[in-house]
């Protein structure tokens, strides 16, 4: 397993702000339907049909994947996507007696390796903002649940198209909450969590700017002691122009701001 000498947010800084850099290159370039983003940006960022979504630009969490495998293959790093998990879960919300009932592996997004070809971490990747009350929040629980109980340190990269002012409070609530009921459930079913470091990166595309933040899991705590010291970034966005407020210990990176 990682140590903190060697966690993903300091091995892929790097990589992780060349990332961000070019998801915002290629999105501007989308916006303006005749630009040609940089020759030195791999991806592009499609657009719908007129008649779907009036012809708007599709954002999802493909695209930073595949310019961070990219980068990471520059820097010596070999990468495998959707990999079978060690560990046997069961998503289901149907109550059983049998902890083990139904248990088979799940899938990783993006496990990083080594040059020496031990793995480094468990990387997953969504778009999209999110709320305690929102559709989509189960989606991220499960794949917490993954990073929580895999072998290795974690990295979660979210990709955001455009946000407000309560879009990232919102989106961590949906982190915070997902992390309790997790630790709860693992240990009531006699699951084992692993001590790691897991990263949360947060890159919005319109403003440009990008948050990060690493906790440290230990079993032997809560998560109420993982997060408790964890407050959200705190900005404004009045006209899409970035106002930074108060970091509250989050690493941010800005792009091209208005």
């Amino acid at each position: 397993m990682a140590t903190s000498k060697d966690h993903p947010a300091k091995k892929f800084k790097a990589m992780i702000k060349s990332t961000d850099q070019q998801l915002w290159s290629a999105y501007a370039a989308a916006l303006e339907e005749d630009k040609k983003p940089p020759d030195d940006v791999p991806v592009r960022f499609p657009r719908y049909r007129e008649e779907v979504n009036k012809g708007g630009v599709r954002v999802s969490e493909q695209e930073a994947k595949l310019i961070l495998v990219l980068e990471l293959g520059k820097k010596g790093f070999a990468c495998a996507a959707e990999v079978p998990t060690e560990s046997t879960y069961r998503f289901s919300n149907k109550n059983t007696k049998d902890a083990g009932a139904n248990k088979r592996s799940a899938l990783t997004d993006l496990v990083v390796y080594k040059p020496d070809g031990n793995c480094l971490c468990n990387m997953e990747f969504k778009e999209g903002g999110c709320s305690c009350e929102g559709k989509n929040q189960e989606s991220i629980a499960k794949d917490i649940e993954k990073l929580l109980c895999e072998g290795e340190d974690g990295f979660w990269f979210h990709t955001l198209k455009s946000v407000n002012t309560k879009t990232l409070g919102k989106l961590w609530e949906v982190f915070v909450q997902a992390l309790k009921d997790k630790d709860r459930k693992i240990k009531k079913d006699g699951g084992k969590i692993q001590k790691k470091h897991l990263t949360f990166h947060f890159a919005v595309l319109n403003p440009e700017f990008s948050v990060e933040r690493t906790i440290k899991i230990d079993p032997a705590k809560s998560a109420e002691d993982w997060v408790k010291e964890v407050v959200a970034v705190k900005y404004k966005v009045p006209k899409g122009k970035l106002t930074i407020e108060d970091e509250n210990g989050w690493e941010i990176q800005k792009g091209r701001l208005p």
